[in-house]
């Protein structure tokens, strides 16, 4: 236990643990603070049924012989049957260490000790994330883990985040979705983790910028215009457009003018509208090794996209990235994709009122995410290659981006979503285009099928979604009481190297 806030949260943490129905071995209070030593001396275990000492931090050492060790900042205390869900859950893993969610209660400490209320749900440990969206105060962490990190880390400004930072780095942290730590003082904001947005320069790296219309004269237009005037590197982006059969006389004429300046290559393709065979050629149509698909309704607004998406494509564990899209009237449209809700897909955020700020957060952070949406999706060729595109087969319109982005999963390569990526959507302008029979709600439902005859599980399971949101509804915005089994399931696919890949 971490005594950093004074004797009464020291004692009020002691006393939360003398209440649990499964006893530790040993506590251990880590303090410089005399008025804490001696409040713990006189507190005389007060049922806590086991040996209770006082250290000094910098005479820290672990108790022998210790399986796990529960590592606790006292702005916090234990609910009831806390260490027993920790033992079920020590049990379940052959990883290192394993967090849980908390949430907040007023201390008895006075008005400056109170805190807001409501629950800190959490999810898997994802190292993408450039601003800690929530803190712990308890870690658990396996007894030899623990004696080579704990008293080196005790002294840190976050020790508790540092903890768990060093057992994921050092191949997993689980993430025990259940509310077993009650916050009881105030916790200091998250320190941001500042990482570089700007690429390594690399100047045989080329963007291929591949954009499907028909008839979309003026939004094409004002797609194009914003791309150059809002990229980097406008010279180093190779646009190809992809007509599908337009016959507008003004959307011809700016395809007209686009091939005769050079300034895109365009290709006329009079098929059925197909977005991933589309695609498809468009890629075969160009040389660039990066790749960027953009719908013509979709119009950049943050600036340096490239530079940007040229930073996180240079990283090889990386396999595409996403944007955050906003509808004209600046609603979310797209802050990644969730899996689960509905027992299939959506978009984050999208028309979501009321949410919490913790969770409206995640669509400000960049981070990890169970796929994004192919109107503004990047990758590198290579690896588009490697899995074969996008399927027109099966996927001619809907779940082709989900598809694909499940296939690199599969391959090992990370999705990320990043909001300094920022684009408006007036969303789905080409399909809107298309005949009736193209936007038949049988062939949604067909796709529909196939995605969950291809990838089963894996289109409802999100490392990223704590097993305590709703499955109905829109996501993050209902609360229910998650089966043991899914707490399980989510606390082993959490501890993994990479949660997101898919088996």
């Amino acid at each position: 236990m971490l005594g950093r806030h004074g004797p009464d949260a020291a004692i009020a943490l002691l006393r939360s643990l003398a209440g649990q129905t499964v006893q530790p071995a040993s506590v251990t209070v880590v303090s410089d603070d005399q008025g804490t030593a001696s409040a713990v001396r006189r507190f005389c275990h007060g049922g806590v049924m086991c040996p209770v000492e006082v250290v000094d931090p910098a005479q820290m050492a672990m108790p022998p012989s210790a399986g796990w060790v529960l590592v606790m900042d006292s702005a916090s205390t234990l609910v009831p049957l806390a260490l027993a869900w920790l033992a079920w859950a020590a049990a379940q893993l052959s990883a290192d260490g394993y967090y849980m969610d908390e949430d907040h209660a007023p201390a008895a400490g006075g008005p400056g000790a109170a805190v807001a209320g409501g629950p800190v749900l959490k999810a898997a440990y994802d190292p993408e994330i450039d601003s800690p969206l929530y803190r712990h105060t308890a870690v658990a962490l396996r007894g030899s883990f623990a004696d080579g990190c704990v008293p080196g880390l005790v002294g840190a400004a976050d020790p508790v985040q540092a903890m768990a930072d060093a057992v994921a780095g050092a191949g997993g942290i689980g993430h025990l979705a259940r509310i077993l730590v009650r916050r009881t003082r105030p916790v200091p904001a998250a320190v941001r983790a500042i990482r570089a947005t700007e690429p390594v320069d690399d100047e045989s790296s080329r963007l291929g910028v591949i954009i499907p219309t028909r008839n979309g004269g003026a939004v094409l237009r004002g797609c194009l215009d914003a791309l150059r005037a809002t990229s980097a590197r406008p010279e180093r982006v190779d646009l190809v457009v992809l007509d599908n059969g337009s016959d507008d006389p003004a959307t011809l004429a700016l395809l007209e003018d686009l091939k005769a300046s050079g300034s895109a290559m365009v290709i006329r393709d009079d098929a059925p509208f197909n977005w991933s065979r589309l695609n498809n050629i468009g890629v075969a149509a160009c040389d660039s090794p990066l790749l960027l698909f953009l719908n013509d309704d979709v119009t950049i607004t943050g600036t340096h996209w490239d530079s940007i998406l040229r930073h996180h494509l240079a990283r090889p564990h990386i396999g595409a990235v996403g944007a955050r899209l906003v509808y004209p009237d600046g609603r979310l449209q797209h802050g990644g994709i969730v899996f689960g809700p509905g027992d299939r897909v959506e978009h984050e955020g999208r028309a979501s009122i009321g949410v919490p700020d913790d969770i409206a957060s995640r669509w400000m952070t960049r981070r990890r995410v169970a796929a994004v949406t192919g109107a503004f999706l990047a990758c590198r060729r290579a690896d588009f290659d490697a899995v074969a595109g996008f399927d027109g087969a099966e996927f001619p319109i809907w779940f082709n981006d989900i598809d694909f982005c499940l296939r690199l999963r599969q391959a090992g390569l990370a999705i990320v979503y990043d909001p300094a990526l920022q684009a408006v959507h007036h969303e789905s302008w080409t399909l809107s285009a298309q005949d009736h029979s193209e936007k038949d709600p049988a062939l949604w439902q067909a796709s529909l099928s196939a995605m969950r005859r291809r990838w089963g599980q894996a289109l409802v399971t999100d490392p990223g979604f704590n097993p305590y949101f709703a499955r109905t509804g829109r996501p993050f915005e209902l609360m229910r009481e998650p089966s043991p089994h899914e707490i399980q399931m989510h606390l082993v696919r959490s501890a993994r190297p990479n949660p997101w890949r898919v088996d």
